[in-house]
């Protein structure tokens, strides 16, 4: 199996850590994304005409069918946290993956691999989102058999969610936030992973065919509970402020 391009559909958070792992291990690379005037600064990733931009629209397969011609291998980073507008978690998780797939499978790309979720299970999928991604993992497979699927636990980076929310919140002057919320006891467990792990990682299995047909979670070298997390980012900025249990209905941080 011979790799020389790759297409990466999505130039968010993860996204971005793949191309650059990608370019750095000396792959062309097309960026496929529905806003390229936003992923611009992602050439900067590479050497002057390794990365190359094309407009993609998950829910327009023309335009995806376009973003993996030519390309031997296709990494799917589309997602989305929350739903807003019509980004929602079925056309974005579940529509886009089937849709990469099938433009994967009959452009005859070698490999595809999909970027989904810790917890990507059917029997704990508690909300809408964790179904989606379940459902996008059967999309993937049922259009793309030979796809290798990757489970991240929450991901961390300069970029990221979680981390820089929690961060956002104990910087607040304590007269705005007089305390570091965690939602219900804190006890739930995370495995937290270094986005530059998670983009090691997708390259690793590019480049070693027998992980075709596999599923592989990713997490971090320590798992910590929330309230722990809520600690140490207080620490880090530090900050002294009492960490109290919230209801999760209560939980909105802007």
């Amino acid at each position: 199996m011979n790799i020389k391009q790759v297409t990466v559909f999505g130039a968010g958070f993860i996204g971005r850590a793949i191309v650059q792992a990608l370019a750095e291990n000396g792959l062309q690379v097309v960026v496929a994304s529905r806003r390229i005037e936003l992923a611009d600064p992602i050439k900067t990733a590479g050497d002057v005409g390794q990365i190359t931009l094309m407009r993609a629209n998950v829910r327009m397969p023309q335009s995806v069918a376009r973003a993996v011609r030519g390309s031997d291998a296709v990494i799917n980073a589309v997602g989305i946290a929350f739903e807003h507008g019509r980004q929602r978690y079925d056309a974005v998780h579940v529509g886009g993956a089937r849709a990469i797939a099938e433009a994967a499978k009959a452009a005859g790309v070698q490999r595809l691999i999909h970027i989904s979720g810790i917890g990507a299970d059917r029997r704990s999928a508690t909300n809408r989102y964790v179904r989606s991604k379940v459902d996008a993992e059967d999309a993937i497979v049922s259009a793309f058999p030979d796809a290798t699927i990757l489970r991240p636990s929450v991901v961390f980076g300069s970029d990221d969610v979680l981390f820089n929310r929690l961060a956002r919140v104990a910087a607040m002057p304590s007269l705005v936030s007089p305390f570091m919320p965690v939602v219900g006891s804190g006890q739930a467990k995370v495995q937290p992973v270094y986005v530059r792990d998670v983009a090691a990682a997708a390259v690793e299995v590019l480049a070693r065919p027998e992980t075709a047909k596999s599923v592989f979670e990713l997490g971090g070298p320590r798992i910590y509970t929330y309230r722990e997390l809520a600690a140490l980012t207080l620490k880090e900025i530090d900050r002294a402020k009492p960490i109290v249990s919230v209801p999760a209905g209560l939980m909105k941080v802007g």
